[in-house]
């Protein structure tokens, strides 16, 4: 290679560097918490995987529906919009300081319990545990114990309740899953929303041949089966 061809090489190399790097640099650099600081309101768009995932983390310690991988998208948005729907805040989805400050001094849950579920019909649970993450962990372990089709699992705290319903339609069988920190009847009702949105027939047509409940703190654990969907209610 010339003089010339290295020279030339070099000099698209450091202009290509003259480029990138001030973006790349602005990127790292972004002070999510210093810019909520001054301004009001997180840009979480902007903000460094570490970052975005330490807010994504007070918000799943807290119970809130969000995957903590560092990346800002619909579910985050949706976690914010819930929060502040439970503080009786405008449901804007960008997450404001004080609301942050307020989340973060909130005492955190005291037990968790967890109820993770297969589309075979097996299942695991895990209940009085020390943190959601343990929960959940136990419980999906306990569900893959027994099955290789994969399970789902849903968490809930201290004295809350989980439902796992068992539909099915033609060839497809379908899980809902809801839980409540209220009484199993409000679980029951967000598993009931799940379904409806995915077919009324399924959700109210007496189509579901397996139910699970689970409460959180004692572990209580109600199978039933086709035969009592239909006549049994629950009493807490």
């Amino acid at each position: 290679m010339s003089i010339f061809v290295k020279v030339l090489v070099l000099a698209v190399f450091f202009l290509v560097a003259l480029v990138i790097s001030p973006k790349a640099k602005a990127e790292e650099d972004f002070d999510l918490f210093g810019m909520a600081a001054r301004t009001g309101v997180f840009f979480l768009d902007r903000g460094t995987l570490d970052d975005v995932e330490t807010v994504q983390e007070i918000f799943y310690n807290h119970g809130y529906d969000v995957v903590v991988d560092g990346n800002y998208g619909p579910k985050t948005e949706k976690a914010i919009r819930k929060l502040q729907s439970n503080t009786g805040q405008p449901e804007t989805g960008i997450l404001e300081y004080h609301q942050w400050l307020s989340l973060k001094a909130a005492a955190l849950p005291k037990s968790w319990g967890a109820l993770s579920a297969s589309i075979d019909g097996k299942f695991g649970e895990a209940h009085n545990k020390s943190s959601r993450a343990l929960a959940e962990q136990i419980a999906q372990r306990r569900c893959e114990r027994y099955t290789k089709r994969g399970c789902i699992v849903i968490s809930i705290a201290d004295n809350g309740w989980s439902v796992a319903r068992w539909c099915k339609k033609k060839n497809t069988t379908w899980i809902f899953m809801g839980a409540s920190t209220v009484n199993y009847q409000t679980a029951h009702e967000e598993l009931l929303r799940q379904a409806a949105g995915v077919d009324p027939e399924i959700a109210f047509g007496g189509k579901c041949f397996k139910q699970i409940e689970h409460n959180a703190k004692a572990g209580f654990l109600d199978d039933m089966e086709d035969w009592q969907l239909g006549g049994i209610e629950h009493e807490d």
